[in-house]
């Protein structure tokens, strides 16, 4: 079962993919011959927000920490590695054990244009798909929280290894606790996209990695 923060990711995240499906609608940038695939999709997404929307509500608002990370995540200053390809070159594998979180986060990264986008249910199965890889993943997206091997622990495992210690590996975390974001930053991590996942930070940042079409 799903706890309020995680759900309310869900929700935010399907809310912002509802949002950009409909964009596309409205302004044509599907092709006449996706429209009626993109209506299809906002119609099963109206359906699965309104069902979401209201589990949330009847669950109990939890005490929010009044601790920031706002400070602990600014990267604005800091040398990001680069890959020598462009975005339609790019490897990337997504690992988080929800599967919605983890299906809308593929699909938002096929919509920028990511050339090759798998996914990993937890880190045993992540480092498994990465030794098996070949070509190997230039970047790995991953969930904080998850049962079995934190995204923590994957880390560190990756940094640790000498055949993907230089692999990008971008948290992606509702997580606010500015130790904990700090002891990533100490092992390797190498940016944070924050739980909801906006689209257009998603862009940004991946722009900041791949060298220019």
């Amino acid at each position: 079962m799903l706890t309020y923060e995680e759900l309310s990711c869900v929700v935010e995240t399907l809310k912002q993919r509802h949002k950009y499906i409909k964009k596309s609608i409205e302004n044509n940038t599907a092709g006449e011959q996706d429209l009626s695939a993109y209506r299809a999709k906002l119609h099963m997404l109206q359906g699965a927000l309104d069902k979401l929307s209201s589990e949330l509500d009847r669950m109990p608002v939890p005490q929010l920490s009044e601790q920031s990370s706002s400070s602990a995540i600014d990267n604005k200053d800091e040398q990001k590695p680069k890959l020598d390809k462009p975005m339609a070159q790019v490897k990337a594998l997504v690992v988080d054990d929800e599967d919605p979180v983890r299906d809308l986060f593929c699909e938002m990264l096929r919509d920028i244009a990511v050339g090759q986008v798998e996914d990993a249910i937890n880190g045993e199965s992540c480092l498994s798909m990465m030794e098996e890889a070949e070509p190997p993943f230039d970047m790995v997206f991953c969930d904080w929280n998850m049962p079995g091997m934190a995204g923590i622990e994957l880390l560190e495992k990756l940094r640790e290894s000498e055949k993907f210690n230089k692999t990008i590996f971008i948290m992606v975390t509702a997580e606010t606790d500015a130790d904990k974001i700090k002891r990533a930053k100490v092992v390797g991590v190498d940016d944070y996209i924050m739980k909801p996942v906006d689209y257009q930070v998603l862009e940004d940042k991946m722009r900041r990695f791949v060298v220019d079409n």
